[in-house]
C-alpha cells in the first residue's frame, strides 16, 4: 500500500515480491528508490566466506560414513549437497527471524499475539521481551517506511521509542553476531527520518 511522507510530497511505494521501492514525487516521475539493505550488500562480509565454508564441511561430515565407498551419483550428491548447505541455512535462518519479527511487530502494535511454538523463534522473542522488562521502552513508532530526498534511499524502520526520556531508533536481529552493516543500516534510517522530521532527536540506535 502506498505510503504517503514529507507532508504527502512524496509517494512511497514497495513491491514486496520484488524487494523494490518506487518513489513519486510532485517534480518528478516514478522512479526507483534504492534500498538501505540492497546499498549495504556490496559491502565486503569476509565473515559469510568462512561461515559458508563451515556449513559445507559440516554437511560433509554429516553425511559421509566412515569407511563407506561412494559411487559416482553419491559423491556428486555429496558435492552438490556442500555447495548449497549454505542457502539451505541461510533460508531457514531467514524463516526463523521472519516468524520472530512478524510476532515482535504484533507485540509492538499491541495485538497481544500468540506464543510461538518454533524453539529458535521463540527464544528470540523471549529474549526481546527480557529487554523489554529491563529497559521498559515506550514504543512510538512500528514498520514506519523511510525514504531520503537527498540521496534518494528508502526503508522500512522497525520501531522508535523512548527510554528514560531518550528518542531511539532501533532494528530487529536474530543474527548470532553484530555486524558493522547493521549499524549502518540503523544510522541510514536515522537520517532519512531526521530528513523528514529535523525536530525529532534521537539520542541513540539500536539493535
Amino acid at each position: 500500500m502506498p505510503e504517503k511522507l514529507y507532508n504527502e510530497l512524496v509517494i512511497l511505494e514497495f513491491d514486496k515480491l520484488k524487494h523494490l521501492y518506487f518513489v513519486t514525487t510532485p517534480d518528478e516521475e516514478t522512479k526507483r528508490a534504492y534500498g538501505v539493505t540492497s546499498i549495504l550488500g556490496v559491502l565486503n562480509k569476509p565473515a559469510l566466506m568462512f561461515w559458508s565454508a563451515n556449513m559445507a564441511a559440516k554437511y560433509v561430515e554429516d553425511n559421509l560414513m566412515p569407511c563407506k565407498a561412494l559411487d559416482e551419483i553419491e559423491i556428486k550428491n555429496l558435492a552438490e549437497g556442500a555447495k548449497n548447505a549454505h542457502k539451505i541455512k541461510k533460508q531457514f535462518g531467514a524463516d526463523v527471524g521472519t516468524l520472530a519479527h512478524d510476532w515482535i511487530e504484533k507485540y509492538i502494535k499491541g495485538k497481544n499475539p500468540k506464543p510461538l511454538t518454533h524453539e529458535m523463534a521463540k527464544r528470540a522473542c523471549e529474549s526481546f521481551l527480557s529487554w523489554v522488562d529491563e529497559r521498559k521502552p515506550q514504543f512510538i513508532l512500528s514498520e514506519k517506511k523511510i525514504y531520503s530526498r537527498k540521496h534518494n534511499y528508502a526503508g522500512t524502520l522497525d520501531f522508535t521509542c523512548v527510554i528514560d526520556g531518550i528518542l531511539y531508533l532501533g532494528d530487529l536481529k536474530t543474527s548470532n553476531a553484530f555486524y558493522p552493516e547493521m549499524m549502518f543500516q540503523v544510522s541510514a534510517y536515522k537520517e532519512a527520518r531526521q530528513e523528514e522530521f529535523p525536530e525529532e532527536h534521537y539520542g541513540g540506535r539500536l539493535i
